[in-house]
């Protein structure tokens, strides 16, 4: 039986990881432990998913918020073409759907082609790894790997492909298929909900915040970076014992369109020769 349960939250723009032990779950299943992700300037509960792979296209150099500064400085230095820059690439297995496979390729920041299982595999890896260095700071004797069960956050509207390819990736990363869940993103953020105290509720003395009580009706809405909910949906129940996602709608809109939008911008400013452009663009 496992100790120890992580989760990977592999976001189209920002990832993180958390792990809980079984029997402090047993207690609280609130209480999670995650990595908080250093900008520089700011902390954050994820980071950016980015990927600097280095020319052998196989050995990854940095990510998050790291792969962001290096690439940066290497495009100051215009020594940023023979490496692989990767951001946003994580919904190409929806774009793709139905083709996905282990020749699907990837595009990068220059337009350099690389497989896509590649790129998915070393970024997960990253995030096991970093998970099992937590853990073993933690542990006198270290942590098995044997010990931990896996879950992989995936999107609902993904098919059967695109599952699978994560899969693929997951095991590529180490991880065995026997430790190994995947987890719909509104599911687990429902699940979730049932357990954090949200609730506020009067009563004689006062007010108290506490979880939701049974029949209590809720929204959920995932503004991600390829798309986001409207407000009627997903509505959930909760029964005290099960939680249902009723319904599902998806839009393109998102914040990646912002950003994109941004950087349009910018390259345009970029190419007229403004230095202070210049600047901007190479670390937007």
């Amino acid at each position: 039986m496992a100790l120890i349960v992580a989760s990977i939250d592999f976001g189209t723009t920002f990832s993180g990881w958390a792990y809980s032990f079984v029997h402090d779950h047993d207690n609280n299943p609130a209480d999670v432990k995650s990595r908080n992700w250093n900008s520089g300037t700011f902390i954050t509960s994820k980071a950016p998913t980015c990927v600097l792979i280095k020319s052998d296209g196989t050995t990854l150099e940095a990510f998050g918020y790291d792969a962001e500064s290096k690439y940066a400085e290497l495009a100051a230095e215009e020594n940023h073409t023979d490496v692989y820059f990767f951001q946003t690439f994580k919904m190409k297995l929806f774009d793709n759907e139905g083709t996905i496979g282990n020749s699907t390729l990837l595009e990068d920041e220059t337009g350099k082609k690389l497989k896509a299982l590649t790129v998915f595999s070393l970024t997960i890896k990253y995030l096991v790894d970093d998970v099992m260095d937590s853990l073993n700071k933690q542990i006198t004797n270290g942590v098995n790997k044997n010990d931990i069960n896996w879950v992989l956050t995936v999107p609902a509207i993904w098919d059967e492909h695109a599952k699978q390819f994560m899969r693929t990736a997951a095991r590529e990363a180490g991880i065995e298929m026997g430790h190994l869940s995947l987890a719909l993103e509104p599911e687990a953020a429902s699940i979730y909900c049932r357990h954090i105290k949200m609730s506020r509720e009067e009563n004689s003395t006062g007010a108290d915040i506490s979880t939701f009580q049974p029949g209590t009706r809720y929204l959920i809405c995932d503004a991600g970076g390829k798309g986001y909910a409207s407000d009627t949906l997903p509505v959930g129940r909760f029964d005290g014992q099960s939680v249902r996602i009723i319904c599902c709608k998806f839009y393109g809109a998102n914040s990646n369109s912002i950003s994109r939008a941004i950087t349009v911008k910018l390259k345009i400013c970029h190419h007229s020769g403004d230095s202070m452009c210049k600047t901007l663009f190479y670390h937007q």
